[in-house]
């Protein structure tokens, strides 16, 4: 579900925690409009010919495919397979419409696909990126060259669009975007913005003198690491595997949906993993594309003495892998670390297949500084539509830059914590 700008805390994929009047002319069917500029008045850019919008998914999917084939710049996150799946088992009962923006140049190319969708708290309509926060990072899909050369005005003119499109949208919040994206600068930046409460954590695998592939891991952590993994491995049946068929897709599943709430609950949390149809949208992710060999959703796991010791899930597009979601044993095995030394089989693992990236999420943890020492600023936009939405950004903009605050006080963020587990203890 959409975060809107309400003051939400929950954490949950890691363990440790005024428009212009336009003139415009409008084509059938209903679930795609394209508004043309035809005059200097309408706010033309000369990069920009034409916008549309569709309410459908399947209307959508042509252009979406072939801005993919074409190697737009876009995160695993904004494709296609992912969105679809998440608005038809979360999206749909959490009441998002869709609203999938597509610009085009002069030539009739779609030069960029912003995968939005709306949904109606009490009197304001909320347009962001579909997805809601299983979506760590929203980038949209941007055609290259258009993306690095793009104008202020370009953006401008795509929002004027949708808001004289009669969709009676308020405020356009745009949540977790990166600065860039494979080296090119996000074009959001031009507009204004402000950071967002946390920003993402990465690393670049590269080879170590061992001819493994992995990340810049201290030397005292490694130690540990390895004497950690010598223990786990006296283990029966020690083991790192990935899941490639679906009974274990589904013993993995059913492990991590169980596991996990237990530690949400320890630490106070909601269990976003039980909120209506998620449990179905991962499930799909885990296993769409599993016969072929390229599911979705990839499921890492280590295991021994008859028990699974850690999972971690995640999505990658051959460069850059990125977590979704993990946990660990919560009984005395625990105390080897298993999650961490899964980890190290996984940068392994990655490594030798090509990746030369590896991100942790978003939000800041122990463990992630540990694997992952660079940081990835991240940034919010907050766009009035209405003299409603006006008031709305200013909320949202106030809201957000306090709970940056707040995580990035040591003190504050603990006692935050604090307060959090003894509401559960009660």
């Amino acid at each position: 579900m959409f975060a809107g700008f309400c003051f939400n805390w929950t954490e949950t994929a890691e363990d440790t925690e005024p428009p212009r009047t336009t003139r415009m002319s409008v084509a059938l069917p209903l679930d795609r409009v394209s508004v043309h500029a035809a005059s200097s008045h309408s706010g033309r850019t000369e990069r920009i010919a034409a916008v549309e919008w569709h309410r459908d998914f399947a209307a959508a999917e042509p252009i979406w495919r072939r801005l993919e084939s074409e190697d737009a710049l876009s995160t695993p996150y904004q494709t296609y397979d992912f969105l679809e799946s998440w608005q038809r088992h979360v999206g749909r009962i959490g009441g998002v419409t869709p609203l999938i923006v597509t610009a085009y140049d002069p030539a009739g190319r779609p030069v960029l696909l912003w995968p939005l969708g709306y949904f109606d708290r009490g009197p304001l309509r909320t347009l962001q990126f579909l997805g809601g926060k299983h979506a760590n990072i929203n980038f949209g899909l941007w055609r290259r060259e258009f993306a690095a050369s793009i104008a202020a005005s370009d953006i401008r003119f795509v929002i004027d669009r949708i808001a004289a499109g009669g969709h009676g949208i308020d405020l356009l919040a745009l949540h977790r975007q990166p600065a860039c994206w494979d080296g090119i600068a996000n074009p959001l930046l031009l507009l204004p913005h402000q950071p967002s409460p946390s920003d993402c954590c990465h690393g670049t695998l590269r080879r170590s003198a061992d001819g493994l592939a992995g990340v810049q891991v201290s030397r005292s952590m490694r130690k540990q690491l390895r004497g950690k993994n010598r223990k786990l491995a006296e283990l029966p049946g020690y083991r790192y595997f990935q899941a490639t068929t679906p009974g274990e897709t589904d013993r993995l599943l059913d492990w991590f949906f169980t596991v996990k709430a237990v530690h949400l609950a320890e630490r106070g949390l909601a269990n976003a993993f039980a909120e209506p149809g998620v449990e179905d949208f991962v499930r799909d992710l885990c296993h769409r594309g599993l016969a072929a060999g390229r599911p979705l959703t990839e499921l890492h796991a280590i295991e021994g003495g008859g028990e699974l010791l850690a999972v971690f899930a995640g999505t990658g597009d051959g460069r850059r892998f990125s977590s979704m979601f993990n946990t660990y044993t919560p009984g005395p095995l625990s105390r080897h670390s298993p999650g961490l030394v899964l980890l190290t089989h996984m940068v392994t693992e990655l490594g030798a297949r090509g990746f030369t990236c590896l991100d942790l999420g978003v939000g800041d943890a122990g463990y992630k500084r540990g694997f992952c020492r660079e940081v990835e600023p991240l940034f919010d936009s907050f766009w009035p539509l209405t003299v409603r939405g006006h008031l709305a950004a200013a909320g949202a903009r106030a809201a957000t830059a306090l709970k940056r605050t707040i995580k990035h006080t040591p003190r504050l963020w603990s006692a935050l914590q604090t307060v959090r587990r003894q509401v559960y203890a009660r």
